[in-house]
């Protein structure tokens, strides 16, 4: 696959809260990517580090990563579960206050088909040439849920007012949210792409510039072909596994 990964930092944001963390297993490509929320009290940024220096996106991204090829059976749905469901549980000592979204992909790179699992509001899509993505996931936002005020989902997911941007399902220290699972398969000419909703709702549905954006922003484009990756990142967000 040809890999490009995009994180812009947003203009609101003292820090740079995206990050994902990708794998080569045989014939799999695994990647995860990671919004965290940057949450203040008193003036004050409540940002958890852990012992290595890593906040929320990045150690999950990085250790539910190693965590998932390390282990022999991770495309068993209940095996993926239960690596994640322990990942959470250890999230209390250094990020109590911290909450995230993030996306989990298996792509087979033999058959192109793929699984994507996800908590909160990061998406996948597929995409042909230039042409507009096909966003296969619903964000889980309260304003998604079937039918609020009236409205259909479908047609409020890009919504700015911060009622609509509320999550129904994160991730936190406080209980495990079980990812939901989407399904399918690419076909020849089409690519994948995983995004943060700084770059799908606040760039593709709302219009902004990608380089003047409140929230921060990220992308993983994946077409197919040669084994190429590109980071086109402005912080160090990025972690690669290669396992033979």
């Amino acid at each position: 696959m040809n890999i490009t990964w995009t994180s812009k930092q947003g203009s609101k944001r003292k820090l740079n809260s995206d990050a994902v963390a990708i794998a080569y297993v045989e014939q799999y490509l695994i990647a995860i990517i990671v919004d965290a929320a940057e949450r203040e009290f008193d003036g004050r940024l409540l940002i958890g580090i852990n012992d290595k220096g890593k906040r929320l996106a990045q150690h999950w991204a990085d250790s539910c990563l190693c965590d998932i090829v390390s282990h022999v059976a991770y495309t068993d749905e209940n095996v993926l579960i239960d690596i994640l469901r322990s990942a959470q549980s250890q999230l209390r000592k250094h990020y109590l206050h911290d909450i995230a979204s993030y996306g989990l992909l298996i792509l087979n790179r033999d058959s192109y088909q793929f699984d994507w699992w996800f908590t909160g509001d990061c998406r996948v899509g597929t995409y042909q040439d230039q042409c507009e993505i096909n966003w296969l996931n619903t964000p889980h936002r309260l304003v998604n849920q079937t039918f609020i005020n009236g409205q259909n989902s479908h047609k409020t997911e890009g919504n700015a007012s911060v009622q609509n941007q509320l999550l129904t399902r994160s991730l936190n220290a406080k209980r495990f949210s079980a990812p939901e699972k989407v399904s399918s398969c690419l076909d020849s000419t089409q690519g994948l792409v995983l995004a943060t909703d700084g770059y799908w709702c606040e760039h593709l549905f709302q219009g902004g510039n990608l380089d003047d954006l409140e929230d921060d922003a990220s992308r993983l484009m994946m077409s197919q072909g040669n084994m190429i990756l590109k980071n086109e990142a402005d912080t160090p967000n990025l972690f690669v596994c290669y396992k033979q």
